[in-house]
């Protein structure tokens, strides 16, 4: 996670692209086998890679994917450090010492103004709690966390329901992408908006509770590809024609908050999913668990 302070302030806070929009250009890739994530951002090229790859340069550099795995003598580089999260007080290993000055420089600066720039890994153990909205311990075996999640571990939408939506606004988004929504699991062949009265799912083999519908914020104004941001759509048009949760009415909503009944799992692309049970009662902020079982 990336998250960003004043300069010399070290109270760091987490960064998103609400904040900073070019950070969809950021882009990820994992090798589990030498335990490493390389992370991309656009750079300004030399000359000759100039006339290579036009304005398409871009570099890279490598962290460690799981750094609760690392021996001691790694660990020990990477101190834990505090960091807010929505007002909650969380902790991460602190690997800022690989971030390159260049990808600061080209993802962080606001107006010109300088922000220190940061990146966390998740320390195990540590995680936040979310259990006000979802199954209890006594059916998850375990507490109901997240680790740097902004809510839930995970998104799910249906990609018929981008789709029909992308109807309202094409005269300003010709092509809404998916992936303005950042969902973790895009479903096809669902119904459009099937999902918003999903409450209990089989995906493959994995069971998982869905929680609550998402509201929306202003990120899926941000074009992915550019991350340059318009000013009014589509968050005006999912504010005015998905208005349908009773918890979150000043808001619209595309998809949904999951979280899986067990703490491993696999998922794989084609995998089948199977809606064992559907409520029309999701309400943004209550916890539809202990009302169902109380």
């Amino acid at each position: 996670m990336f998250a960003s302070c004043s300069p010399g302030t070290k109270a760091w806070v987490f960064a998103s692209q609400r904040g900073f929009p070019k950070m969809a250009l950021i882009h990820t890739s994992i090798d589990p086998v030498n335990n490493t994530l390389t992370i991309s951002y656009p750079a300004k090229p030399h000359f000759l890679a100039s006339l290579i790859y036009g304005n398409k340069f871009r570099k890279s550099f490598t962290v460690p994917l799981d750094v609760n795995a690392l021996p001691e003598n790694k660990l020990a580089k990477y101190p834990v450090t505090e960091v807010e999260i929505w007002r909650q007080k969380s902790v991460g290993y602190d690997l800022s010492a690989h971030i390159p000055q260049e990808l600061k420089d080209a993802i962080f600066s606001k107006n010109y103004t300088k922000v220190d720039v940061g990146l966390f890994a998740v320390v195990d153990g540590r995680n936040r709690g979310i259990n006000h909205m979802g199954p209890p311990v006594e059916v998850l075996g375990r507490p109901n966390t997240i680790g740097f999640a902004d809510f839930a571990p995970i998104h799910i939408l249906g990609l018929a329901s981008v789709r029909e939506f992308n109807e309202l606004v094409k005269g300003e988004i010709p092509d809404l992408s998916v992936r303005r929504f950042r969902p973790n699991i895009i479903v096809g062949g669902s119904p459009s908006y099937d999902e918003d009265d999903w409450q209990t799912i089989k995906i493959g083999n994995e069971d998982y509770h869905v929680m609550s519908r998402t509201p929306r914020c202003k990120v899926p104004n941000n074009d992915p590809d550019t991350g340059e941001r318009n000013r009014n759509e589509p968050d005006v048009t999912i504010r005015g024609q998905r208005n349908i949760d009773p918890g979150a009415p000043l808001l619209g909503c595309m998809g949904m908050h999951m979280v899986p009944f067990e703490r491993e799992g696999s998922i794989n692309v084609g995998d089948k999913i199977d809606i064992k049970s559907r409520t029309p009662d999701h309400k943004w902020g209550r916890n539809l668990w202990t009302q169902i079982e109380g």
